[in-house]
């Protein structure tokens, strides 16, 4: 009598007894060691930038709250700080740039963390005004 096990290896497991799993992990990881990217992270370009921007963004706000206060007033108008003008608030300022950050992040999260409502149409137009205040702001984001 032949025994027929109803146990089934489990799916999820296949792929980690794959060689060629680990040959394109490690070829991966030396690509981002030596170039800074992996040939995988260009399949899908703009969700590599999200996951990286929604990294590194709470980080910077955190690590440099008020250094980049300084040197702006609103779009239209930018000035050193010896040279501010009378009515300027600079706590306004800090509020208004950590708000603007604060929906950088949000926004990346919905539209391309959030497994729930990722790939969303709707999110489109909100992740373009909000790269459009980062690129904006491009220069501002520094120590």
């Amino acid at each position: 009598m032949q025994f027929k096990s109803s146990y089934r290896f489990p799916h999820c497991l296949k792929d980690y007894l794959d060689p060629r799993y680990y040959i394109e992990y490690f070829k991966g990881f030396w690509q981002r060691g030596t170039r800074g990217f992996a040939d995988s992270d260009l399949w899908s370009l703009d969700h590599y930038i999200a996951n990286i921007l929604f990294r590194a963004l709470p980080y910077y706000q955190n690590r440099h709250p008020d250094c980049h206060v300084y040197y702006f007033l609103d779009k239209d108008e930018y000035f050193f700080f010896e040279d501010r003008p009378e009515d300027w608030d600079e706590q306004q300022a800090m509020d208004e740039w950590d708000a603007m950050v604060d929906n950088i992040i949000n926004t990346l999260y919905v539209a391309y963390i959030d497994p729930e409502s990722a790939y969303d149409t709707k999110n489109e137009e909100a992740v373009q005004k909000v790269m459009a205040d980062f690129a904006y702001y491009f220069g501002h984001f520094w120590n």
